[in-house]
C-alpha cells in the first residue's frame, strides 16, 4: 500500500503540480477567486468576499479562505491561487485508490488512482484557481465515507472500524462541500447514494446500518462547521445575501437550466 501511495503521489505531482504557476491568470473566473482572496487578505475581512472592493455573493467562502491562507504565507501569485485545486486533485486520486483497493484489491486501486491522476479533465481543473475540484473532492470523500461506514465489510475482512467515525467524516466533508459551493455539495452525494441504497436493499433485503445517535451527532457536526458563516453573512448583509446566493445563484439558476434543456 505504501508503494502504491507513493507512486500515485509522484504521478499526481507531475500532472497537477509541476509548472502550476504557468500560464498567468487570464481566465475571468480564475481572476474572480484569485483577486477576491487577495482583497480578503488585504482588508483582513475574512467574512465577506469582495471583488474589485464590491461584495461578491455568488459563491461561499471556503475557497477564498484557502487561497488567502496560502497568500499569507507565500504571497499572491497564480501558483498560490491554484494550490487548493491541485491538492484537491491529489485527494481525489487517493480516495479513488483506497475505495477501489478496499473492495477490489491493490491492482485495481492503483489503476483507479492512476486513471484520475492522468485524466485530462482532472488535470485541467487541478491547474485552475476554481472551487470545482475542491467541491469534487469533498463530494467524493463524503460518498466514500458513507460507503465504508454503512456497507458491510468486504468478504474476509475483519470489522476494524466503527460506522460512527465514517458517518462523522461524511458530515465534515459535506460541510466542506456546502462551504465551497452551497447546496449542490449536499445534493450530489444524495443523488448518488439514494440509488445505491435502493440497490442494496433489493440485493440484500436490508437497509444500511446507522444508529440514530450517530446521525444526530453527524447533523450536529455538519451544523457547527457549515452554518456559522452563512448565519454571520445573513446578520451582516441581511436578506440581500440570502436572495442573491440561495435564490439567484442556486434555485433560479437550476430552474433556468431545466427550462433550457
Amino acid at each position: 500500500m505504501q508503494r502504491d501511495t507513493l507512486i500515485l503521489i509522484a504521478v499526481s505531482g507531475l500532472t497537477f503540480f509541476v509548472a502550476l504557476g504557468a500560464p498567468a491568470i487570464t481566465d475571468s473566473d480564475e481572476a474572480f477567486y484569485a483577486e477576491s482572496s487577495r482583497e480578503m487578505l488585504e482588508s483582513n475581512d475574512w467574512l465577506t468576499p469582495y471583488f474589485n472592493y464590491t461584495t461578491r455573493f455568488e459563491k461561499p467562502v471556503l475557497y477564498y479562505w484557502m487561497v488567502a491562507a496560502i497568500y499569507s504565507v507565500a504571497g499572491p501569485s497564480p501558483w498560490a491561487a491554484r494550490i487548493p485545486s491541485a491538492f484537491s486533485g491529489l485527494g481525489i486520486v487517493l480516495v479513488a485508490y483506497f475505495l477501489a483497493r478496499r473492495w477490489y484489491g491493490n491492482t485495481t486501486g492503483l489503476l483507479a488512482g492512476t486513471i484520475i491522476a492522468t485524466c485530462f479533465g482532472a488535470i485541467g481543473m487541478a491547474r485552475q484557481a476554481l472551487p470545482d475540484l475542491p467541491l469534487a473532492f469533498f463530494i467524493t470523500l463524503s460518498i466514500w465515507a458513507m460507503l465504508v461506514g454503512v456497507l458491510e465489510q468486504p468478504t474476509g475482512q475483519a470489522e476494524t472500524t466503527r460506522s460512527r467515525f465514517w458517518i462523522l467524516v461524511v458530515a465534515a466533508s459535506a460541510a466542506g462541500a456546502f462551504l465551497v459551493k452551497g447546496p449542490v455539495g449536499i445534493a450530489v452525494p444524495v443523488m448518488v447514494l439514494i440509488p445505491i441504497t435502493i440497490f442494496e436493499y433489493a440485493m440484500h433485503g436490508k437497509w444500511w446500518r446507522a444508529r440514530a445517535t450517530d446521525l444526530i451527532l453527524a447533523a450536529a457536526v455538519f451544523s457547527v462547521i457549515a452554518l456559522p458563516w452563512y448565519l454571520l453573512m445573513t446578520t451582516e448583509h441581511g436578506l440581500l445575501y440570502l436572495q442573491r446566493f440561495f435564490f439567484a445563484e442556486n434555485i433560479d439558476r437550476f430552474l433556468l437550466y431545466d427550462l433550457m434543456f
